[in-house]
């Protein structure tokens, strides 16, 4: 019998997949909350995209009157504002397709039910593969600018290279629609959808950069970034093991060589550049408030940065 589990994505919990082993019917509240946290985080980093777009366009268009409007500076003026509508015309699809989600749940469902996103997402001709269409069209559009970028920005499972890592070619024959939202929450499904807007976003940033390279356009944008701790839990029992994800999140530029420790104790960092924290609390731990440090550091444009946390949590009896 098939399955669901979850499958680390962008963000730590990403997709929700069938057919794998295990048991879990739903996600958990502690799961739920971290999907939360990933959505707004993938928002935040998404508006801050939106408005760089902004600021290339603006430069480009500065440029061009600067150069007296010569023709071939024209054209690329052209070509941005066509890369900034495509992306905007996808993102609003996206937004639409999140407001759907959240008025088919109703005011009695929770963020953990799974019907609203079959209704949704799942028939077949339906929204999801409207949104694959437009999605690959839109990665096929932005390629004439950026040569090296793949066609498919959404694949299926046979082509999606993350999927063929984590689980090989047992889900090859699932489409788009299976692969991200079969047994989905709407969390799961709101935090995917947040994920594909932060890919139209970021294609629109390189490509736009991209081209104000070719009229010597520049443009000052202001990118905020920070560190996040996202806990299971803010309480744990003495004797079990408290757990968190780390990670940075940013509004512009990736960030490289991402390293992190907590309470001086490397943490992995996985290839979606994000730390899970465990921390096992000593059965004769004294309850009430404690804490603990987390250090993350990487490059993020071009500069070593080095964020540190003070994260609290508190200490249960049994």
């Amino acid at each position: 019998m098939l399955s669901i589990r979850y499958l680390t994505t962008y963000g730590g919990v990403g997709l929700l997949l069938g057919g794998l082993p295990g048991c879990q019917s739903g996600p958990s509240a502690a799961e739920l909350r971290q999907l939360q946290a990933l959505d707004a985080t993938l928002q935040l980093s998404n508006a801050g995209r939106a408005r760089q777009a902004t600021g290339y366009v603006g430069g480009i268009e500065r440029n061009v009157t600067r150069n007296r409007g010569q023709p071939k500076d024209v054209a690329v003026l052209h070509l941005a504002q066509q890369v900034q509508a495509r992306a905007q015309a996808e993102v609003r699809y996206l937004r639409r397709l999140r407001q759907r989600l959240l008025a088919g749940r109703g005011a009695a469902a929770s963020l953990g039910a799974t019907e609203p996103v079959a209704a949704l997402l799942l028939a077949p001709g339906g929204a999801a593969d409207s949104l694959q269409r437009r999605l690959n069209a839109y990665a096929r559009f932005v390629q004439q600018i950026l040569p090296a970028q793949d066609t498919m920005l959404a694949a299926d499972a046979r082509h999606d290279l993350r999927v063929q890592e984590a689980v090989g070619k047992e889900l090859n024959e699932w489409g788009f629609r299976e692969l991200h939202f079969r047994g989905a929450s709407v969390a799961s499904a709101l935090a995917t959808l947040a994920r594909q807007e932060a890919d139209v976003t970021r294609l629109a940033r390189q490509a736009l950069e991209k081209l104000a390279e070719k009229v010597g356009s520049s443009c000052i944008v202001f990118e905020r970034i920070g560190a996040v701790a996202a806990p299971e839990s803010n309480t744990v029992r003495e004797g079990d093991t408290y757990r968190a994800t780390l990670y940075l999140g940013t509004t512009g530029s990736e960030v490289y060589g991402v390293r992190m420790t907590a309470n001086g104790q490397p943490v992995k960092v996985n290839y979606d550049m994000h730390g899970t924290v465990q921390l096992p609390v000593p059965a004769a731990a004294p309850a009430g408030p404690a804490a603990w440090e987390a250090v993350v550091q990487g490059r993020y444009g071009g500069r070593d940065t080095t964020f540190r946390l003070r994260v609290p949590y508190t200490i249960q009896r049994p």
